[in-house]
């Protein structure tokens, strides 16, 4: 059955309180008709990461949030998932990610104190309730009872203490360093089930940054025995699933944890990924049934799908952005006026028809929802503006550059159609291909001028906003990208808890930034997730990370 929620140039309105709405429609197409298709959300409320804190603000306790089966079918236990994609993953450390798949794992292995549910609703997890004080400087978590770390030690709030010190610490070399360091004055631990943060200024992000994959709770005792590099080769968390074997860039095998703290869970034995880049190997597999689910598929593969009862397509609306990173450092880059012309060569509509066969929407900024504005438009395709931006660059009949490309059958088409585009106007991308399982390590520390990022919802804007717009931010260093203004304004929005007034200084920065070109924003895509029919339990996460915890399989 394939769910058809394409969006082609579908507007989306403003959802005050909300950082994401996931839209669409299900459609029965010429295959067999899931008897339990995955529910569209409801809009969500305001939850506590977005409301101005008042005095005794409370989140209720939820002691095991969980999304249950379908009270009319018997829950299925045991089985081991297949699963098929790049495996780029260097360390399983997730404190220090700087691959996608190694936030996959992260989700698998180890447990935050907050989660974000379908809605992106921050919701309860090792952490069973939390307090804001009324001037929204000190929040205060209340922990599970109970949880054990993999290697038989006790969770408890000097674990999260013990977490935190060590994302702060500038010579741990943490991923969220820059996201807690300067806004935490300092960690209480006043007994074993509760922590307290004491913030510097208010901070909305706070409890967003908290359900990152990039922030979970690691057994100290366990790291203290392996050190900095052999953590990430022995992951020890609370999470549902343990590691039994990781053969890097080939294989990797997690297995249940018997002991997880939320009764019931996981449903499977074990999960096994096997690391296939190619995507058409990967949907061959998905339809002889070696394999049982695919979390990304290619868009033009999806009419393949639509006559296999067998299989099952589940669509939703990400606003996944992408765009092209540009290292204004670098010459011929260094010329505003080229990197204009760049953007007025790109035909966004053509991509997304072309490229993403209709599941999309062109894109003019990072934001969603409260930190949008749809009526933006900014280099709209216009090739005598592009040939009038290289005259002005003193270049008119173009330049050459190297495009760095990752090396899978998909992302080359669309470099093969970028680079089609920009020659129109005598732009020569040379196209260099990168091993998929490098790309993204090498994108991260700044080794091209020229390539794709793209980048997923977060709980909360300040996490991708920062990461882009921000001098301190990771990709801005790639960049080489600085503008003050735009710095203050992404750090008053972060002090600000009514989403109201913080909403329209992000789109101030974006528009901005933006404006001066270190990045060519291209589209927003669905996602395409493929699968088994005998998979259930899947459901979408507007970040896009699948949580494999509730996977169950139909024998």
């Amino acid at each position: 059955m394939i769910k058809d929620d394409r969006i082609h140039s579908r507007r989306f309105g403003l959802l005050v309180a909300v950082l994401i709405a996931l839209v669409g429609m299900s459609l029965a197409c010429g295959a067999k008709v899931n008897p339990t298709p995955t529910p569209l959300p409801k809009l969500p409320t305001a939850t506590a990461v977005l409301t101005a804190p008042t005095a005794a603000a409370t989140a209720k306790p939820v002691a095991t949030p969980t999304v249950a089966p379908n009270v009319t079918q018997k829950i299925q236990y045991g089985g081991t998932l297949r699963t098929v994609q790049v495996l780029g993953m260097k360390s399983l450390d997730p404190l220090r990610i700087v691959d996608w798949t190694e936030r996959l794992t992260s989700y698998l292995l180890y447990d935050s104190v907050v989660e974000t549910n379908e809605n992106f609703e921050i919701i309860p997890s090792l952490a069973s309730s939390w307090d804001f004080s009324a001037d929204g400087k000190t929040i205060t978590f209340h922990l599970q009872k109970g949880v054990k770390f993999h290697d038989g030690t006790d969770f408890n709030s000097q674990a999260v203490k013990w977490v935190l010190e060590k994302i702060m610490d500038p010579d741990f070399g943490a991923r969220l360093k820059n996201n807690f360091k300067p806004y935490v004055e300092r960690i209480e631990a006043p007994d074993s089930e509760t922590v307290t943060l004491r913030l510097v200024n208010p901070y909305r992000p706070l409890l967003g940054h908290m359900a990152l994959a990039d922030f979970r709770i690691i057994s100290p005792t366990a790291w203290n025995k392996y050190g900095v590099d052999g953590f990430g080769k022995n992951p020890t968390g609370t999470g549902s699933f343990r590691l039994q074997k990781w053969e890097p860039a080939s294989s990797l095998v997690v297995v249940r944890n018997d002991g997880y703290w939320e009764k019931g869970k996981p449903y499977l034995d074990a999960v096994a990924f096997q690391n296939v880049a190619d995507k058409g190997v990967q949907l061959a597999m998905l339809r002889t049934g070696e394999t049982d689910f695919i979390q990304m598929i290619d868009p033009s593969q999806v009419a393949l799908l639509k006559n296999n009862p067998n299989v099952v397509v589940e669509p939703r609306v990400t606003k996944r952005w992408w765009s092209f990173l540009i290292n204004t450092k670098a010459d011929p880059f260094t010329s505003k006026a080229i990197r204009q012309a760049v953007a007025y060569s790109l035909d966004r509509k053509t991509l997304v028809d072309i490229w993403l066969d209709g599941w999309g929407e062109p894109a003019y900024m990072a934001g969603v929802g409260w930190y949008d504005d749809p009526n933006y438009r900014i280099y709209e395709f216009d090739l005598a503006k592009a040939k009038q931006k290289l005259t002005e660059s003193g270049n008119p009949n173009g330049f050459s550059f190297v495009y760095s490309c990752e090396a899978n059958d998909v992302e080359v088409r669309l470099c093969e159609l970028t680079q089609a585009m920009l020659a129109k106007v005598g732009i020569q991308a040379k196209i260099s291909l990168v091993p998929s399982s490098d790309y993204w390590a090498d994108v991260s520390k700044g080794k091209f001028n020229f390539a794709e990022l793209r980048y997923v919802p977060r709980p909360d804007p300040d996490f991708v906003l920062r990461d882009i717009l921000h001098s301190k931010g990771g990709y801005t260093k790639v960049t080489g990208y600085s503008n003050p203004e735009v710095d203050k304004l992404i750090d008053e929005a972060a002090g600000t808890y009514d989403v109201a007034k913080s909403g329209p200084m992000y789109i101030k920065a974006q528009k901005m930034l933006f404006e001066d070109v270190p990045y060519v924003t291209l589209f927003n895509n669905s996602q395409i997730a493929a699968m088994s029919g005998k998979v259930k339990g899947f459901r979408w996460i507007p970040d896009t990370f699948t949580r494999y915890r509730d996977f169950r399989l139909e024998k």
